[in-house]
């Protein structure tokens, strides 16, 4: 959906408010619709989404002595950031494995939006305002969050150049067991599961962490769905509405909703929660999504904006005020 807001505020879509039922708007959580809205209105009927989250590597936390710390399986841990901060310092100061670094933090471009912005709303402030109409982080709890990223880094607690790394660096260093925490979509989660059965990836411990939040943890969605383009032809949108209603709300078609990513639809995931079973703690996530991309108009223009600001604090060009 983030990728076709700008099409709903352009007017080039159609409203899909009229195609949810009470039975689809009881089994769909809350925050899927309101992704899915631009100003009040249905644009994207949610089928699935991918979650953030924080991969960590459990051997790092028991050899930096915080092996208690390590949740239960198919449960995701939490932490405060000062909890995260001395995490990171004691893996920092205990794993002694040549070019091992705590944090993977990356800002090499706009690929770094979702997890930069949520870390920005670690103490409460949010980045935009409800109404989509102005970017609130300017404040203090924001420059807070950016003096908190600032430290890390000061601190020896990321990996060196976050300037120059992309998601995909990050995710390398992880899997080579170079990294103590880095970033997680679910897709990510499935690849390292999965290459760790097939025997492409060596095996190790791993576990699931929110992002730190003072408040309550954070964690973010990505929805995806189905939109209709108002083409000035009522019987083809009427059709395509048909469409969209008849694949996002059939029972049986909807399952697939859990081949793709996680399932937006609470019925489909206690179906398949015994064979799935890290499905039900995605869900569970929902509780604390943080809304990173304010279905603003030209978001795609802001993410690339905002990268530059995470370098020149980094590099010290610039003060988390400025």
């Amino acid at each position: 959906s983030m990728v076709m807001t700008d099409f709903a505020h352009m007017g080039a879509l159609v409203p899909l408010d009229d195609l949810v039922g009470e039975a689809d708007r009881s089994d769909i959580f809350q925050d899927a619709w309101d992704g899915c809205s631009v100003a009040d209105q249905l644009y994207f009927y949610p089928f699935f989404m991918v979650t953030g989250s924080l991969i960590v590597n459990n051997d790092a936390l028991k050899a930096s002595g915080h092996e208690d710390m390590i949740p239960a399986e198919y449960e995701m841990g939490t932490w405060k950031p000062e909890e995260f901060k001395a995490v990171l310092a004691d893996m920092r100061d205990k794993v002694t494995d040549q070019g091992f670094y705590p944090l993977g933090f990356y800002c090499k471009n706009e690929q770094s939006d979702q997890y930069n912005n949520s870390y920005l709303q670690m103490y409460g402030a949010k980045m935009f305002s409800e109404d989509s109409s102005e970017v609130t982080i300017n404040t203090e709890k924001g420059i807070q969050a950016m003096d908190f990223i600032k430290s890390l880094y000061d601190e020896g607690l990321m990996e060196p150049s976050p300037e120059s790394m992309g998601s995909a660096d990050t995710r390398e260093m992880f899997r080579n067991q170079q990294l103590g925490v880095a970033y997680c979509l679910t897709t990510h989660y499935n690849e390292i599961k999965s290459a760790m059965e097939t025997g492409e990836l060596e095996k190790f411990d791993y576990s699931l962490f929110m992002l730190p939040g003072e408040e309550k943890p954070i964690s973010f969605a990505q929805y995806y769905g189905a939109c209709a383009f108002d083409t000035g032809e009522e019987e083809r949108i009427q059709w395509a509405k048909e469409l969209i209603k008849f694949f996002s709300s059939d029972p049986e078609l909807v399952m697939a909703s859990a081949t793709a990513g996680v399932p937006v639809r609470q019925s489909v995931i206690e179906q398949v929660a015994e064979k799935q079973p890290e499905l039900p703690m995605f869900m569970a996530q929902s509780d604390y999504f943080v809304n990173y991309n304010g279905g603003i108009p030209n978001y795609s223009e802001f993410r690339k904006a905002l990268y530059p600001q995470f370098q020149a604090v980094l590099a010290g060009t610039m003060t988390s005020r400025e």
